[in-house]
């Protein structure tokens, strides 16, 4: 009987087993299944070029905006130090300020220069004439030569970075158009930023610099940081956009992202689509021939298309309907379609316009032309703006 039971218990547990195992295979199965394609992003292309000045080969990260391939238009170029630790979050914070709908920069070039491993301190430091030479002579011709530029550049550094960023700001200012620092050494230029101040090397010129928490960033840096930013309070010229911020949550290798996002959305201020509290506000601004002016201002510094963009015109009917300016409202939308006279989008909004200003007729009008255009360019809402007509038509049928 024991025997038997010994027997009975071990069939047991190797069924068991066997069962255990045969789980544990077809979980392990599935979760290959599951686990899909490898995601690989291609954020860039390396050059690897030989330096002259330098005497040594560096290697260079580029990242073109999405449509320069299909343009022919010239692009500002945002330089980045630490190319090697920084490039995959430059380019993220790039990409996400330049988004179309949402532009707060314009579209750009990213090109980040990376260290060897024993440049670093050489070159932001002791021999940092040298790397300005450098990155003037070669990065910039280099980047001139391959890539379509416009004249704008800017320059991002992070810690001995940052201070190589102020560096190259009191040192030779006409390099860049635009300078970001997060968590810089500001003591030792605190001499040559006030014979700078005293010139007019800064006129149109750009600054960002921040530093993290006093007890991360040390009381020293820290005081030396508010004494940059008094001076700058005090004899900077009105027409240098500088801006500085203590970013007191954050230790000093956590500040770069942050000031990097935060630092090119104010650098580039002037490059914003202006906002409007209401019709009133839009006017005292100077109605519609002051936002073409400043889209024509803005289309000169920065070579792109001066036309008012639809997305411009539809904030604007927003919020004149909201501010009860029906009618200046309708009129926006109006203004939209003859200047995107092909766009199937610029019609669908308008049809809506009309629609809430009651003009169900005009309303049919503008949804037959987006539908019209849908079909013609093959667009997916071709479906959206016909149930939209079925739907008017059967309102003006009642």
């Amino acid at each position: 009987m024991h025997i038997i039971l010994k027997v009975f218990v071990m069939t047991l547990m190797v069924l068991s087993i066997s069962s255990m195992a045969e789980k544990q295979s077809t979980s392990n199965s599935l979760t290959v299944k599951e686990q899909g394609n490898i995601v690989t992003n291609n954020i860039g292309i390396s050059y690897t070029i030989q330096s002259s000045v330098l005497a040594e080969k560096r290697e260079l990260l580029v990242h073109l905006p999405e449509g320069y391939g299909d343009s022919e238009r010239n692009y500002p170029v945002i330089y980045v130090l630490d190319g090697e630790e920084h490039f995959k979050d430059v380019v993220s914070v790039v990409d996400s300020l330049q988004h179309k709908y949402s532009a707060l920069i314009p579209e750009s070039i990213v090109v980040a220069i990376a260290n060897t491993p024993s440049s670093r301190n050489r070159d932001f430091g002791a021999k940092q004439d040298n790397f300005i030479r450098f990155i003037k002579e070669e990065v910039t011709t280099f980047t001139e030569r391959k890539y379509r530029t416009s004249a704008n550049k800017s320059l991002l550094g992070h810690s001995y970075g940052g201070f190589f960023v102020l560096s190259v700001l009191a040192k030779s200012p006409e390099l860049f158009d635009q300078y970001i620092a997060a968590s810089p050494m500001t003591g030792s230029l605190l001499e040559k930023y006030k014979t700078l101040l005293l010139s007019d090397k800064l006129t149109n010129k750009s600054l960002h610099f921040t530093l993290g928490g006093e007890k991360a960033e040390s009381k020293n840096r820290t005081e030396n940081f508010k004494k940059l930013v008094a001076l700058l309070q005090t004899k900077a010229p009105k027409n240098f956009n500088w801006s500085h911020r203590f970013m007191v949550d954050q230790i000093h290798n956590s500040t770069f992202f942050s000031t990097y996002y935060e630092g090119l959305a104010k650098v580039f201020s002037d490059y914003h689509a202006p906002l409007f509290s209401g019709y009133d506000d839009f006017v005292n601004q100077g109605g519609l021939a002051g936002l073409t002016a400043k889209y024509k201002e803005r289309a000169e510094k920065y070579h792109i298309d001066p036309i008012i963009p639809e997305a411009m015109f539809n904030y604007l009917w927003m919020t004149f309907f909201v501010d009860n300016h029906l009618n200046e409202a309708t009129k926006m939308l109006e203004q939209s379609v003859k200047l995107h006279a092909q766009s199937a989008n610029a019609y669908g909004v308008l049809g809506m316009g009309y629609e809430r200003n009651k003009a169900i007729e005009k309303a049919i009008q503008a949804y037959e032309k987006a539908y019209a255009l849908a079909k013609a360019q093959s667009s997916p809402d071709v479906e959206k703006y016909n149930d939209q007509l079925d739907r008017l038509q059967k309102i003006m049928a009642l």
